[in-house]
């Protein structure tokens, strides 16, 4: 992982894992970023709402959003996000300009 090599503490969740476990660990840890994969239109409305979740649970958390390849899926995130990656590179630099802002 490159944000690992970057020195990053990463939590890697995978896939289908309830919004609930990643809000509540976040809770505990409180995070400067999280980063989350949404690739279909279905996912939006539960990827909104764990975004809000996450707002509400971590005061000032910055969210970054990889594998949105689709514009209509990126015009339905961006006003709830901070920014996307389009590869694992961006994504570092990305977040490196994100907590240092």
């Amino acid at each position: 992982n490159l944000l690992e090599e970057d020195g990053w503490d990463v939590r890697f969740f995978g896939a289908s894992v309830p919004g609930a476990d990643i809000v509540g660990l976040a809770a505990r840890v409180q995070p400067t970023l999280a980063g989350l994969v949404v690739k279909t239109l279905p996912r939006i409305p539960e990827a909104v709402q764990l975004i809000g979740e996450l707002r509400a649970s971590v005061p000032g958390i910055r969210i970054l959003i990889g594998g949105v390849n689709d514009p209509a899926l990126r015009a339905s995130l961006k006003p709830h996000v901070d920014a996307f990656a389009d590869c694992p590179v961006s994504a570092v630099q990305l977040a490196n300009s994100l907590v240092n802002a």
